[in-house]
Order: C-alpha cells, then structure tokens, then sequence
C-alpha cells in the first residue's frame, strides 16, 4: 500500500505543505530503504528530500540509516538501487475483448518533485514520461492506448516480454499468463503501456487503482507494437539497468585529486575541498598567531565524513606544529589500516577503551599546560595537539565522558589542544546533554552534512 504514515522533519513539512505531503505519500511505497538497501517492512520510514539543481527527489528510509531531512546534499554514490514493480493485466474492451497492458511503476522508494506557484507540489513522473513519448489522460480521465508512444520499444519472443522506454529496459515472463492476455498480444502485435508512481501493480488485486490513476491524471500511456527487426536486448547489457536508469559516470562532476597539503602558517588554514561551482573552502587549524580550532563533521552515514577526518589528519601532520591522535572506538573506517598504522601506539586507538584513554590524556595535558609558559601558538618545538575522533556521539553519549569533552574542547584550545569530531547526530542524547561541547566543537570549523544538523546547531547556538 501506498504510505500511511511517515517521519518528515519540521523544515520539510513546512515546505511541502499539507498537500505536498499527500502527493509524496501516495507516490512513494514502503520498500526497500535507499541508504541500506534492506527492507523498510511494517517500521515507519523518513522522508528524506534531496534538493538539487536541475532535481528534487523525494526518498525512503529507515530513521536509523539516515534521519528525515530536507537536504542540498547530492544522493550518497553509495544509496541503494529502486525497487521497480510490473505487471500485465487485460482491461476489458467497450465493444469486448481485452485490451493487454503493461502497467509499470519505476522506483517505488524515490519519486521527482517540482513546485508550481499556483499548482503547488506534484510528481514529476508524468512529464519524464512524456518525454518517452507517452501522454497522460485528457481533461476528462480519457486514454488513448492506441496512440504510438514514439520512444518505446517492446518484444514478445519465448513467452518473455521485453519494453525499453529511452534507456530503461523492463522484462516480464509472460508464460503463465491467461490465454486471452497472450492471445491478445500476439493479434494486436504489441502492448499498451501505462506508467504511474501512484500504484504498486505487483500488489494489485484488482483494476480499481488502474481506474483511478487514469481518472486522477496520475499515468502515462501509450502503445507499443512490437519490434521484429532489432535483436532483443538483454538486463546484462550495459547500456541498461533494470528499473530506473542511472546516470553514468562522465555525467557526474569529476572527481578532484587531493594535490596535498596546502597548511598556510601565517592564517593556520588550508584548502578544505572544492564544491560544483569551483568554490573552495577552508579549515583552520589554528588561529593567526594563535590558539588551536576544533571541528565539527557531522551527518547521516556514507556522506564523506570520514575522508573529511583524514584530509584534516594528514593536514595537521604535515604543518610540523600539530601532533595528531586519532581514535576509532567502533574500528569501523579503516584507520587501522590506514593512518593508524603510521602514528605511535600512543597516538591511536581502535577501541572504547583506548579512546577514553586519550581523553583522559588529553585533560591531564590540559592542566600541566595550565601550570606552565607558552602554549600559545604552536610551533615546532612546542606542537599542539589535536584529538581526532571518530563516531563522537557513541562516546559522548555518557555523560561523565561528555563532561570530559567539553572541559577538552573550551579550555584546551587555549593551550594548543583541540579535537575534530565525525557523529551522526549532535541530539542532546547523544552528547549526554552537553550543548556546550557541541557549540565550542563547532565555533570555527563545521561541516554539516545534513539541513537537519544545521537546524540543530543553529538552536544550540541561540542558547549559549
């Protein structure tokens, strides 16, 4: 069924709008989560809206595997495929006889979204498939399935029936299906195709939703005769996916090659990476002259937040004046194998224990410092040092710990220590109710991965 309920975070409630929502609902079906590509099954999934240039895709997932969120950010490279849902039904014809047709709905989980000012939201699903050269309904809930859909192609060879609509390619078996139906196909030598996000046709039990995207303007459809000229392709051509077609890589911004560390000693930053239109942007380790920066990165997983620690680490490392740690309490991003491997046994750790450990050092640092002359500014001879840590939010979720956090990330930049933290979530839950640790982490340096954890800072910060 189409959803009954959904997690929508308040700024995507607000911008869709009560009848935004609607149309998301009815156009999106609970099946499989796109970050991890498992089952949603009987659990309410989030909302998660992926606002883009040229597109905003509307996506499902489990809470857990990425929060409800409006989000600027380009769909993780590693999100999990559509599920697609076909089947063939015979509509019974005015004057008898029935009329074959192949109904389709391309990505249950994922559906386009566009904004008119006096319309509001719907789906963009028709107008892709137009382009296909299906057409939706006339004014008055009328088809015309005989009419030539210019851009698809259909077989019927060995009880397999094949459509490709531009660079999309479904294939359904066709043996097991009624006598009319077949018989049907091969007497009209073709099928009439009707595409609509506002079904699941594997789920159907009977033509009442096919009655109703008709009436409602919610399908495109034409006709399909049958190609017996061109070789039938196949699901293992690469030219094709099966389901929703994706975009290949020439298509997608090119990938920039770190060119190395670029650390300035006179600002104490260094190029942080470029967006889509050339921009680049800057961390600080340090300030001018002066006292270290701590970071913030945070979002939901597979968005790049640790490939962000490391471009920091080896940063830090290379300036000469900062002494890196790193600490991996879950041993789940490869450090150990990686720049683990290249720092001192007392500069690492891959496990619970051993992060907190680095903590306590790091505090006990903190207070001889205190007691002493310099530390001001890192140098060669006297380095800061900076805490990297990853998966913040399973440590500091103890308050006791959080509390040690905080004291590390106020007091410490005062004598050249500091940390940079990666977390899913900055809820107060997950820093044991410490917003200040939150706000000093992120005073000079955050990179937010998600609107959601924007909206949150930027409450956190009215509070302090």
């Amino acid at each position: 069924m189409a959803l009954a309920s959904l997690y929508a975070d308040a700024f995507t409630r607000a911008q869709l709008g009560p009848s935004g929502l609607v149309e998301v609902s009815r156009n999106l079906w609970a099946r499989q989560c796109q970050t991890c590509g498992e089952e949603l099954g009987e659990e309410t999934p989030a909302l998660v809206v992926f606002e883009q240039p040229e597109v905003i895709e509307a996506t499902l997932h489990h809470p857990r595997c990425c929060p409800p969120q409006w989000t600027h950010l380009p769909q993780p490279l590693k999100a999990s495929p559509t599920t697609d849902s076909i089947r063939i039904v015979g509509l019974p014809q005015p004057l008898g006889g029935m009329l074959p047709v192949l109904l389709i709905n391309p990505a249950l989980e994922r559906v386009g979204l566009r904004c008119d000012p006096q319309l509001g939201w719907s789906t963009t699903t028709i107008d892709i498939w137009t382009a296909q050269g299906l057409s939706p309904p006339d004014s008055e809930g009328e088809v015309e399935f005989t009419a030539r859909a210019s851009r698809v192609d259909a077989w019927h060879v060995d009880g397999d029936l094949v459509v490709r609509a531009g660079t999309t390619l479904w294939t359904l078996s066709v043996r097991d299906e009624r006598p009319e139906i077949t018989d049907a196909l091969a007497e009209l030598g073709g099928v009439a195709v009707l595409v609509s996000t506002a079904l699941d046709p594997a789920a159907l039990v009977d033509l009442l939703p096919v009655n109703r995207v008709v009436t409602t303007g919610d399908a495109a459809c034409g006709f399909a005769p049958f190609n017996t000229t061109d070789p039938v392709p196949r699901g293992n051509d690469p030219r094709y996916a099966q389901g929703l077609f994706r975009s290949k890589q020439e298509d997608e911004i090119p990938v920039q090659p770190y060119q190395g560390p670029s650390y300035d000693v006179t600002t104490g930053g260094f190029s942080f990476g470029q967006d889509a239109y050339g921009n680049h942007g800057h961390w600080w380790l340090h300030a001018p002259e002066g006292p270290l920066r701590n970071g913030l990165v945070a979002g939901p997983p597979e968005c790049g937040k640790t490939n962000s620690l490391r471009l920091v680490a080896v940063e830090a490392a290379a300036s000469g004046r900062i002494v890196p740690m790193l600490a991996d309490p879950q041993d789940r991003n490869g450090h150990a194998e990686g720049i683990g491997m290249h720092l001192p046994p007392e500069q690492f750790a891959n496990d619970v224990a051993g992060t907190v450990d680095l903590l306590h050092r790091l505090s006990s640092m903190i207070e001889h410092r205190q007691g002493g002359e310099g530390f001001t500014t890192p140098t060669e001879e006297e380095p800061g040092v900076l805490l990297l840590l990853e998966d913040a939010h399973t440590i500091f979720n103890d308050p006791v710990l959080a509390e040690l956090g905080e004291r590390i990330a106020t007091v410490g930049p005062s004598v050249c220590i500091a940390m940079v933290v990666t977390t899913e979530t900055i809820s107060q839950e997950a820093f044991g109710g410490h917003s200040r640790l939150i706000v000093a982490l992120a005073e000079h340096n955050a990179q937010l991965f998600s609107e959601q954890v924007f909206a949150q800072l930027r409450i956190y910060r009215s509070r302090t």
